[in-house]
């Protein structure tokens, strides 16, 4: 979860925060907020298939 206190809507730049927090973790949901409006503005996020492709391959044992 992200929470920020911003007048203006949530855009590209906080959207890509929480994807780079999927690439380094192994999040599968995100839910970014902010209550610095007059209405609750939200999104909930999922990892692009390519992230979801290397939390993957992280979470498979390695060969040796």
């Amino acid at each position: 979860m992200e929470i920020k206190a911003h007048h203006q809507p949530l855009n590209a730049d906080e959207v890509a925060q929480v994807l780079d927090y999927f690439a380094a973790s192994n999040f599968q949901v995100a839910l970014l907020i902010t209550f610095g409006r007059q209405r609750l503005d939200w999104q909930r996020l999922f990892p692009p298939k390519h992230i979801q492709a290397r939390q993957k391959s992280r979470m498979q044992p390695k060969e040796s």
